[in-house]
């Protein structure tokens, strides 16, 4: 391989050094030699032992393990090349082959058998190698054996509780088979006025380790507690399956409940008026009747509710709690409600403040904002304060602007309550230099709406920036260099210059402020063939 090494100089690049090294490499080539390796063919003799494996009786499913060692009894090594297992139910551990067995030594082959039915099952072991006697078969023998059924049932105990007459609940019923062979279910035998089993179809069978879901039902027929059983009859090994039962019917009656059983209407202003809403329901079985639902405390009302007013079981109704202050000061009251709920109606407390007519004011400081000469492009800020002087809620419902002026600090709309203030941040950012006047106008729902803040500031143009590279001439002929960059030590690095650049110096005015780059040089002779690349430089270019 000829290279060429190019000598560097020290050059400016925006206050850092660069030192650029370039390499231009020619292509060579290399020869390799062939390689040649010789085996020779050795004899032995190789036996198996056991020559037959008998695995005994194993569980359908489940695995027994059998060692079979290979011996090689002759004088020079022996190599397996397969190591065959046949027979339903018969496999090896695997061994790595080929294999090679020395003289004297020997190697073992972990035999399986997991039967997959019941019954007498056979196989054999072939090895295939280079001994000179082969090894004869080896026979396998093995039964497998199938556990009977075993009937489960999850629960075993099932109590329904209360169930309202005329309704029912249920629950589900799981019969699982944890023996080895088929359960097969032939009867639900079943006791207790009011439960019923459904979801199975008889005779129902169930294959070894699965199970079957049904449903248990009660709907009783009279009150008073019940209890009952489930047995199951099949051919399980087992004593048969049984499920103890027990419920309650219970007779319907209404029950009522209120939601919120708290209502604080805080300051309502004298002459308006303030509704909440009430929820009515029946947690009941039987139909709620109200008949009376009476407010106490001076402005208080009721609306919405036709009396009598019935309320189904599980359903509810929706009325108003109204508050009219007739004066100014703290009310508090109560609610009766009369019903043939079989429990008491929940105590419902009433408050309410009349309050004098509010008034909404909104005022802004300052009303004038100065900003300093700002780089187009960039931005400056100024603080604004909006303050409620009013004795209500203000809302601020938009901040509309005018010139290059932007908003921060606040969401629209943005509630203020009496007496309160809201930051917010003017932002000056000028699109061209020279003056720049501008203004923000706050809308609410104040009387001196809207607020307004004018604004004067004066954009100034950003300089432009630009890097200037230099480097040592090749000592080789060139036709010029290429000038790469990338935004990262060790690239990837793009090229900056479409073709090479005669001399030795490049000024890169693509850059963009703020960022980081990262430049190599390659040299390219008279064939477009380019040197590797340069020592890497790095120089951030400043904000503006």
């Amino acid at each position: 391989m000829r290279s060429k090494t190019l000598s560097l100089h020290q050059a400016q690049l925006i206050g850092f050094v660069l030192m650029l090294a370039l390499v231009m490499s020619g292509c060579g080539s290399a020869g390799a030699g062939a390689a040649k390796a010789s085996t020779a063919a050795n004899s032995g003799s190789l036996s198996a032992s056991p020559t037959s494996v008998d695995f005994g009786i194993v569980a359908v499913g489940s695995t027994k393990d059998q060692p079979l060692t290979l011996s090689n009894q002759g004088g020079a090594t022996v190599n397996v090349s397969q190591v065959q297992v046949t027979g339903s139910g018969f496999s090896d551990q695997g061994m790595v082959l080929p294999i090679a067995i020395p003289a004297g030594q020997s190697a073992q082959v972990m035999l399986h058998f997991t039967p997959l039915s019941g019954g007498s099952l056979s196989g054999a072991v072939s090895v295939t190698s280079d001994a000179a006697t082969p090894v004869p078969n080896v026979n396998l023998t093995g039964t497998g054996s199938t556990p009977p059924p075993q009937a489960n049932v999850t629960p075993v105990s099932v109590n329904f509780a209360n169930v309202t007459l005329g309704a029912s609940a249920t629950q589900n019923l799981t019969i699982q088979n944890t023996g080895g062979s088929t359960l097969s279910v032939t009867a639900i035998n079943l006791t207790g006025a009011g439960f019923s089993v459904t979801g199975f179809s008889l005779p129902l069978s169930i294959a070894a380790s699965q199970s079957s879901v049904g449903q248990i039902r009660f709907a009783p027929t009279a009150a008073g507690t019940v209890n009952g059983t489930i047995n199951l009859v099949s051919n399980s090994n087992t004593a048969p399956a049984t499920v103890n039962l027990a419920g309650t019917g219970v007779a319907p009656v209404a029950n009522i409940g209120l939601s919120p059983t708290t209502f604080a209407f805080g300051n309502v202003t004298t002459g308006t008026s303030s509704s909440k809403s009430i929820t009515i329901s029946n947690t009941g079985t039987a139909n709620l009747v109200v008949t009376q639902v009476t407010p106490a405390g001076a402005g208080f009302s009721v609306s919405g509710l036709t009396l009598p007013l019935t309320v189904t079981p599980g359903q509810s109704k929706i009325g108003q709690i109204v508050f009219n202050p007739t004066a100014l000061g703290l009310v508090t009251g109560s609610l009766a409600i009369a019903s043939n709920s079989a429990s008491a109606a929940p105590a419902v407390t009433l408050s309410g403040t009349g309050t004098a007519p509010a008034t909404f004011l909104l005022s802004v400081s300052p009303t004038t904002l100065s900003f300093p000469a700002t780089l187009v492009g960039s931005t400056a800020t100024l603080p604004v304060t909006l303050s409620n002087t009013g004795n209500s809620s203000v809302t601020v419902t938009a901040g509309n602007l005018t010139g290059d002026y932007r908003l921060s600090g606040i969401t629209f709309p943005k509630t203020i309550a009496a007496g309160g203030t809201a930051a917010v941040t003017v932002q000056f950012a000028p699109q061209l230099s020279g003056p720049s006047n501008g203004s923000v106008s706050f809308v609410s729902n104040a009387t001196n709406s809207p607020a307004t803040v004018t604004m004067t500031g004066s954009g100034t143009a950003p300089q432009p920036h630009s890097v200037d590279l230099s480097w040592d001439a090749s000592i080789s002929v060139v036709n010029g260099y290429y000038v790469y960059r990338g935004s990262q030590t060790g690239g990837p690095y793009s090229r900056v210059n479409s073709t090479p650049q005669v001399g030795t110096g490049f000024t890169d005015s693509t850059v963009t402020s703020g960022s980081t780059y990262f430049y190599v040089v390659t040299a390219v002779d008279s064939n477009s063939v380019e040197s590797v690349n340069s020592n890497e430089v790095q120089t951030a270019i400043p904000t503006p």
